[in-house]
C-alpha cells in the first residue's frame, strides 16, 4: 500500500480556497461565521512584516488541507513563546495523526528559535485534546486566569489617578528595575528583567511602565499583537506586573497600563480581541479586573467551557528528542499503519 503523505506549506493563493473552508470549520466551531474579506485576509497572512504565521498540512495523495496552524511569537515575563491562536485538524481525519505532526513541527520551531515554550488555550471540558495534551506532548497547565476585555475597554476606561505617568520601556527604566532587584525585591528577578527587556525590543509587542511623580515604577505591561484567522481580526494577548508595595498604587498603576492599552488598540486598529492573562494570586490584578466597568469574560463565559492555558515547556523543547531535529516538513505513514492513518516516524 501506497503511504500517505504529510507536507508542511505555506498558504498562497494557489491553495487559498482549501484553507479558507478549514477556517470556516473552525468559525463554526466557536459559533460564529467567517466575516474575513479574501484578497485581504490571504495578505495578511502571507505578509512578511504580519506577527501571524501559518503552518498547513498538505496531503499529496488527496491533494488537499489536512489542517492547519496560526500561532504567533509572544515574549512575556517567562520568556518568548509560540502562542498557538487557532489550530484545526479536519474533522474526517481526526486522531490519524495530523495534530502529533502539528505539534513535533511546533517545538521544533520553538527550538530553532530558542523559544522557551509553546502555548495555548483549551476549554476544560475538552477532555479528548487535554488527554492528547498531557500524555502525548507532555503540556501542563499554567497558574494564569485569561479575561475576554473585547468591547468592554474604551479610551474612558475607569479614572487614571493624577501623578501617575505611563510610557514606553527604555533602558533607564530597565535600570530601575535591576535596581529594584538588586535591593531585594521579591517580584522581581534577573530573569524577568532579561525577558521584560527582550519584550521591549521585540517587533509585534508593545511595553509600557506606568511610575509616580516620582519616577518610582507602579506597575508595566506587556501587550503581544496577535491574529485570529476566523475572526480575521488584530487583537492583543496582555501580561501586566505590578511593581509598587503599595496596593493602591500598584492598582492605579495598572489602571492606567490598561487605559494606555486601549488607546494604542484603536489607533493600530487591534480592537478585535483583547486577551488579558493575569496572577490569580495577585491581589492588585484581581482587583484591576473587578473594576472593568463590565464584567470581563473568562475567556469563555460557560462554566463547563472555560479556558485554561497549557504550555509545553523549555525542557520538553530543548531535551534530547532527536525528532525534533529533523530538517525536512515531510513524513510518511509506517508500512504497518492503518489504511488513511498518518504516522510520524
Amino acid at each position: 500500500m501506497k503511504p500517505n503523505t504529510l507536507t508542511l506549506v505555506n498558504v498562497t493563493a494557489d491553495n487559498f480556497a482549501s484553507f479558507k473552508e478549514l477556517v470556516k470549520q473552525q468559525a463554526e466551531h466557536h459559533l460564529c461565521q467567517y466575516r474575513g474579506r479574501d484578497t485581504a485576509f490571504l495578505s495578511e497572512i502571507t505578509d512578511p512584516e504580519s506577527p501571524a504565521r501559518v503552518m498547513m498540512a498538505w496531503c499529496t495523495e488527496k491533494d488537499m488541507a489536512m489542517g492547519y496552524v496560526l500561532y504567533n511569537v509572544m515574549y512575556g515575563l517567562k520568556g518568548k513563546d509560540i502562542y498557538i491562536e487557532d489550530i484545526l485538524v479536519r474533522q474526517d481525519v481526526r486522531s490519524q495523526g495530523v495534530g502529533e505532526f502539528f505539534f513535533q513541527s511546533l517545538k521544533r520551531k520553538a527550538r530553532a528559535m530558542q523559544a522557551d515554550a509553546v502555548s495555548w488555550v483549551v476549554a476544560r471540558n475538552n477532555e479528548r485534546a487535554i488527554q492528547f495534551y498531557t500524555t502525548k506532548q507532555n503540556a501542563k497547565p499554567l497558574n494564569a486566569v485569561g479575561y475576554d476585555c473585547t468591547g468592554i475597554l474604551s479610551s474612558d476606561f475607569n479614572t487614571v489617578s493624577a501623578g501617575i505617568f505611563v510610557s514606553p520601556i527604555c533602558t533607564c527604566d530597565i535600570e530601575k528595575l535591576v535596581q529594584r532587584t538588586d535591593a531585594g525585591n521579591g517580584t522581581l528577578t534577573t530573569e524577568k528583567i532579561r525577558n521584560i527587556q527582550e519584550a521591549a525590543a521585540a517587533p509585534y509587542t508593545v511595553t509600557f511602565i506606568a511610575q509616580d511623580t516620582h519616577g518610582t515604577p507602579l506597575a508595566l505591561m506587556i501587550a503581544n499583537s496577535n491574529y485570529s484567522s476566523f475572526r480575521t481580526v488584530y487583537g492583543y494577548k496582555v501580561e501586566m506586573m505590578e511593581l509598587s508595595d503599595n496596593p493602591a498604587q500598584a492598582i492605579e498603576g495598572l489602571g492606567a497600563l490598561l487605559k494606555t492599552l486601549t488607546l494604542i488598540a484603536k489607533e493600530k486598529d487591534h480592537e478585535g480581541h483583547i486577551n488579558i492573562f493575569i496572577n490569580p494570586l495577585s491581589r492588585a490584578q484581581v482587583a484591576l479586573i473587578d473594576r472593568c466597568g463590565e464584567t470581563p469574560l473568562r475567556m469563555s463565559d460557560h462554566p463547563n467551557s472555560y479556558l485554561d492555558l497549557y504550555a509545553i515547556d523549555r525542557t520538553i523543547i530543548h531535551g534530547s528528542n532527536p525528532d525534533l531535529n529533523k530538517l525536512d516538513n515531510v513524513y510518511q505513514i509506517d508500512s504497518y499503519a492503518k489504511p488513511g492513518k498518518f504516522i510520524i516516524r
